[in-house]
């Protein structure tokens, strides 16, 4: 008998099995302060992105999919949905610039 092989993609790489992404959803208060968070105009550039993160992931999008309407790296994405997922919306979101410290 032959042993069986793994299924190759058209350019010969074997199939890569991708864990499904974390998902949790926001309470309708979290939803409204990222709601604010991702569209309030003064409001820092990579907060807004992470709550949009954060929003679309709670929309059920896949994380390719929020990458490519945010114009985010893939690893972007994964990291901060996984972070909201695990930590909650005032430890994953609220960093300090430049550190991943919790800000107080």
């Amino acid at each position: 008998m032959r042993a069986a092989k793994k299924p190759l993609l058209r350019i010969g790489l074997p199939v890569l099995s991708v864990a499904p992404a974390r998902a949790k959803a926001p309470t309708p208060a979290e939803r409204e302060r990222l709601k604010r968070m991702a569209y309030g105009p003064k409001n820092e550039h990579r907060l807004r992105m992470r709550a949009q993160v954060v929003l679309h992931a709670a929309r059920g999008r896949s994380n390719a999919r929020i990458a490519r309407e945010t114009g985010l790296h893939l690893d972007t994405v994964r990291t901060w949905r996984n972070r909201f997922a695990a930590l909650g919306l005032t430890a994953a979101l609220l960093t300090e610039p430049g550190t991943m410290a919790v800000r107080v």
